[in-house]
């Protein structure tokens, strides 16, 4: 967040405070909304949990899953299990 306020010659509390305003939810919650949306067509495409987790800058797959069910209400691996039955 401090780097995205020097980038933006802005302070840390204006960003925060423009992010309530423009987006309706914090930066930190927009950002895990925009990496589950990004998270879906590589699901889809069948890629696994681990490398999208990966891709997305998480620490681990779990704590990409857990972003992830609290977003969408269930696992990544049974979204994609879903979308790839058998």
């Amino acid at each position: 967040m401090e780097a995205l306020a020097q980038q933006a010659e802005a302070s840390v509390r204006t960003l925060a405070r423009l992010a309530l305003e423009e987006l309706g939810c914090s930066l930190s919650a927009w950002r895990q909304q925009a990496d589950v949306l990004a998270a879906v067509p590589m699901l889809v495409s069948g890629q696994p949990v681990g490398l999208i987790s990966e891709v997305l800058g998480y620490e681990t797959p779990s704590a990409f899953a857990a972003i992830f069910r609290r977003i969408i209400g269930g696992s990544p691996t049974t979204y994609r299990s879903a979308q790839h039955p058998g």
